[in-house]
This record gives structure tokens, C-alpha cells and sequence, in this order.
């Protein structure tokens, strides 16, 4: 799950700095091999992009939280 929250928080900053618009080649590359990520991993790099993408186009974090929740009732 840290990941997934790692990548959407990375995504977040980009979508906030460059509006949806495409990334430059040395953000993608920086990312692609960890070096951007935000814990240094190429895949949370490589889904940071993927978020991206997704919140280009919608608006919105594409990695939900599915942790299922306890009924009080």
C-alpha cells in the first residue's frame, strides 16, 4: 500500500506542477529509474507515471485504498 500512496503523492506534485500536460523526457527518464521516485524505487518511479496518466485524464488518484473498513452497527 506504501507504494500506492507513495506513487499517488508523486503524481499529485507533477499534476500539480505541469496541469495534466505531457512530462518532460528527463522527468520520465528520472522516474523510470528511481532517481525521481519518492522512495527510490524504479517501480513507484514507473507508477508515479502511471498515476500521472491517470489523473491527466480524470482528475483523480488512480490507486484507491482497498483496505476493507469494520461496520459499527
Amino acid at each position: 500500500m506504501k507504494r500506492q500512496d507513495d506513487a499517488n503523492r508523486g503524481a499529485e506534485i507533477l499534476y500539480a506542477k505541469y496541469k495534466g500536460a505531457s512530462l518532460p523526457k528527463d522527468t520520465k527518464k528520472g522516474l523510470k529509474d528511481g532517481s525521481y521516485a519518492r522512495d527510490g524505487s524504479p517501480t513507484t518511479g514507473r507508477m508515479t507515471i502511471e498515476a500521472y496518466k491517470g489523473m491527466s485524464k480524470t482528475g483523480h488518484k488512480p490507486f484507491k485504498d482497498k483496505t476493507p473498513r469494520m461496520s459499527w452497527r
